[in-house]
């Protein structure tokens, strides 16, 4: 059958059953955004800042931890080779060991920047960019009074593409839920996502088909026709 009243872009979306759910979901959360006070979502917000943060800073300790662990074990093992090829690092050229030769102080000094850069690499992780990336969008947030969200919200409701482009990225899909948990009532939002998990049911794809049909009548007029699920078997 042919679906109505979603101009919703399926780009890079395989699941049938997600197509139907994801426009639905996107259309909640404008309007539960549009109902809520900017002190909910600046709560949670904060809530969201912290625990990215925290996050962040587990994982930099666990992986100190394993270059500790590791560095020790080495120092077990090559005592005299780590204490010169280190040493050649913070102390004066070729004075690091008297038992370090000149033609051979080059190499340790190498291999001690060597441990030192591979170590803070591993330490700080490869996600450590995407970590400032996402903790200044959340500090914009909190700066803006959540005025993107509410752009984003209406761009929603007007099913833009672009805004639709932006909702599906990780972080977003990540913050959209977190920001569920500030609506004055999440429960529309829960009963659909309940019913998405429950669509490799015979009867949670009924059920789910009938909410997808009944979404399309109430925002009837739109351009996008979302083929059924049953349609593309």
């Amino acid at each position: 059958m042919a679906r109505q009243g979603f101009r919703y872009t399926i780009a890079g979306e395989s699941n049938p059953y997600w197509v139907l759910v994801e426009p639905i979901l996107l259309r909640i959360w404008a309007e539960g955004i549009a109902k809520t006070s900017s002190l909910s979502l600046h709560m949670v917000n904060g809530v969201a800042l912290i625990t990215h943060v925290i996050f962040f800073a587990i994982g930099v300790i666990l992986r100190l931890a394993a270059v500790g662990a590791l560095l020790f074990a080495g120092y077990a093992l090559f005592p005299q080779t780590l204490e010169i090829a280190l040493g050649s690092v913070f102390s004066a050229p070729y004075t690091a060991s008297p038992l370090a030769s000149v033609a051979s102080s080059w190499i340790y000094e190498l291999l001690g920047y060597v441990l030192i850069v591979t170590s803070i690499m591993f330490v700080i992780g490869g996600s450590f960019f995407g970590f400032l990336g996402e903790l200044l969008l959340y500090l914009l947030f909190a700066v803006t009074h959540m005025a993107p969200l509410r752009l984003l919200a209406v761009g929603l409701r007007n099913e833009n593409y672009w805004a639709q482009s932006i909702a599906k990225t990780s972080f977003m899909g990540m913050y959209l839920v977190q920001s569920v948990g500030a609506f004055p009532d999440g429960a529309e939002w829960d009963r659909v996502f309940d019913l998405y998990l429950k669509s490799n049911t015979p009867h949670g794809r009924e059920q789910l088909e009938k909410l997808a049909d009944e979404w399309s009548t109430k925002l009837g007029g739109g351009h996008h026709l979302s083929p059924s699920p049953k349609s593309t078997e």
